[in-house]
């Protein structure tokens, strides 16, 4: 079982990144909700900007909607980008919270142990739960 401190980077990354990964779905969403009212140049931008994110990730990128596309077919093309990017989100968030979940596991294995130590915990020991609670 790792030291307990070794355990407060893990929560503190996943609190940010969780928090992160909440704020770009809420964002999706809201872009999703705004495509049909979209101007096509909005929607060409919105498209590009979605498939160089799905590119950074390691995803096929799409090929770019044809130039005579009007607003409905472009709309239609970036919902669908929209509703892959929340995919990814949703998947990221997962693995981070099976990785919150291991942490918070490991942190739990560190309790049974201190207190099935004979005595109760030693103060060091006590001193660095205290401060693991503190900052999670």
């Amino acid at each position: 079982v790792p030291p307990a401190a070794c355990l407060q980077p893990v929560l503190d990354v996943c609190a940010v990144m969780l928090a992160a990964a909440e704020e770009r779905h809420a964002a999706l969403e809201a872009l999703g909700a705004a495509l049909p009212a979209a101007t096509a140049q909005r929607l060409r931008h919105e498209f590009a900007a979605l498939a160089d994110e799905a590119a950074a990730a390691g995803a096929d990128p799409p090929p770019p909607p044809p130039p005579h596309f009007d607003q409905p077919q472009l709309a239609r093309c970036t919902a669908s980008l929209v509703s892959s990017a929340i995919a990814a989100v949703r998947e990221r968030a997962a693995l981070l919270l099976g990785c919150l979940e291991q942490a918070l596991l490991l942190l739990h294995q560190h309790l049974d142990c201190w207190a099935a130590d004979d005595g109760g915990l030693p103060p060091a020991q006590l001193r660095e739960l205290r401060a693991v609670a503190r900052r999670g």
